[in-house]
């Protein structure tokens, strides 16, 4: 109850796009409240159910201030069909994240078998982990340059489908995918 220990300041560092008012609303802290009143690790689970918050650490620096650090999910990819209403993005750990994170500019991966994906939720669908890194293995900087990745799409059990923005369309059997993608560059130029 000492008003020394009110809070004054809330520093608030993100690596991301959210607002540190955004922030300290997730949080349900304010300038006025009691520094000891507040519970560090309470703040820090409010703030990991936002589905793009990846982690956050909360601490309290005397007299007067509270510390929120917090790391952002990153999008890499859309989840539907290309043109569908309002699609869900998904990270590279396959946490689903709501439409403000949906770039136009982000791969679509079509196929996905869960159903009624909702922002805070991990896919489950095995096949999402190798489109996952089929995206990643494309995004090295050797192979960005030669195969950029328009879809993905994981609707047959044995075989991934990679449409290039180039046009070109790939399909791969699911073994191996790190070293037939390495080869595209090639068989492309060949072909």
């Amino acid at each position: 109850e000492n008003d020394f220990f009110q809070i004054r300041q809330i520093e608030v560092t993100t690596d991301g796009t959210l607002g540190s008012g955004h922030i300290q609303e997730y949080a349900k802290v304010h300038p006025g409240m009691n520094l000891f009143a507040v519970r560090p690790r309470e703040i820090r689970e409010s703030l990991l159910m936002v589905p793009v918050i990846e982690n956050a650490q909360v601490g309290r620096r005397l007299p007067d201030t509270l510390v929120i650090e917090v790391s952002e999910r990153v999008a890499i990819a859309r989840l539907g069909h290309p043109g569908a209403g309002s699609p869900l993005a998904v990270d590279a750990t396959g946490h689903v994240l709501g439409p403000s994170s949906v770039r136009a500019s982000l791969p679509v991966i079509v196929g996905v078998r869960d159903k009624g994906l909702r922002p805070g939720d991990v896919v489950g669908d095995p096949m999402l982990k190798e489109a996952l890194n089929v995206l990643e293995i494309c995004n090295q900087s050797a192979m960005r340059r030669e195969l950029t990745v328009g879809t993905i799409d994981l609707s047959s059990e044995d075989q991934i489908g990679v449409g290039l923005t180039s046009g070109e369309q790939v399909l791969l059997s699911r073994g191996g995918l790190d070293e037939k993608l390495r080869q595209l560059p090639i068989m492309r130029a060949v072909a």
